[in-house]
């Protein structure tokens, strides 16, 4: 078993190639089908009680019977699994093979997909995050925020983005005038 985090994920569709206009819908698909669990399983029943008729496998819920090129060893592997899923989105450009796409499910991890394209550094055409000039270590600061953000807080990207955001604030706020301001929330209670 192995739970990836967003980042991880982010990298793994970059490295297979995913357009970059199609990142974060790739990584929120991700997260809505296995909760970036390398080791999910999902079983679809059979037309008996009782009985399976396909299981969807890996990160990105490769399919068994649809998709039985894809060995079970490819489908639970990381790196294989992301292959499979660019195969089969035609080259990262079609998401109607997965049900989360087509029910909505995969838009509420799409801020938290979206920080972790963005920690990958990858731009996908939004808004950019205004900074104050950083140390050169800040990226690493806020990837390690962010990594120990969503793994506190599980499956809650909200939660987990607002923490890394109100983090990036406040050290803004710092860089731009100086070490003893404080922004206080800029989210309310949603990070706790």
């Amino acid at each position: 078993m192995a739970q990836l985090s967003g980042l991880q994920v982010a990298r793994l569709a970059i490295q297979v190639g995913v357009p970059s206009s199609q990142l974060v819908t790739c990584v929120a698909i991700a997260w809505a089908e296995s909760g970036l669990r390398t080791d999910a399983t999902g079983y679809n029943p059979g037309p008996r009680p009782g009985t399976v008729a396909s299981r969807d496998r890996g990160l990105w819920q490769i399919n068994d019977y649809y998709h039985s090129d894809v060995s079970n060893a490819c489908a639970y592997d990381a790196f294989c699994n992301a292959q499979a899923m660019y195969r089969i989105s035609s080259g990262g450009t079609n998401w109607y093979p997965w049900s989360t796409y087509n029910n909505g499910d995969y838009r509420q991890f799409i801020p938290a997909a979206q920080l972790a394209v963005h920690l990958a550094g990858e731009t996908t055409g939004g808004p950019s995050i205004p900074t104050a000039p950083a140390p050169a270590n800040a990226q690493q600061a806020y990837l390690r925020a962010a990594t120990d953000s969503i793994q506190q807080r599980g499956n809650d990207p909200i939660s987990a983005s607002a923490y890394v955001l109100q983090k990036l604030f406040e050290d803004t706020a710092h860089g731009l005038f100086g070490p003893g301001s404080n922004p206080g929330p800029i989210f309310g209670n949603i990070v706790k």
